[in-house]
């Protein structure tokens, strides 16, 4: 029988900025290339517990724009139910990538 795995625990957007180079002070840097993936540590390890062959049960909260999350993770076989979804923009993490 498989393991029962709760986790309450962020769901985020994260937004991958890919650029030539780190800006300095007072300087713009245009971005290459903007890629979004859901995320959040509570998603993350939800992902993963399901990938070991538990099953999960993930709640949390996240934005009337992250419906994609919440998608990307019944893929993943977490079962959705205890999510909720409010007006607000979910909360987002923003990783810059350099050459």
């Amino acid at each position: 029988m498989p393991a029962i795995v709760h986790v309450i625990g962020s769901l985020m957007v994260d937004r991958f900025v890919r650029v030539s180079q780190l800006p300095r002070a007072g300087e713009t840097v245009a971005a290459q290339s903007v890629q979004i993936f859901p995320g959040g540590k509570g998603a993350n390890q939800a992902v993963a517990a399901a990938r070991c062959g538990a099953t999960v049960r993930m709640c949390g909260r996240t934005g009337a724009d992250g419906r994609f999350i919440v998608d990307a993770l019944q893929a993943a076989g977490v079962e959705t139910v205890g999510i909720r979804t409010d007006d607000a923009v979910s909360g987002m993490a923003i990783v810059t990538i350099t050459d």
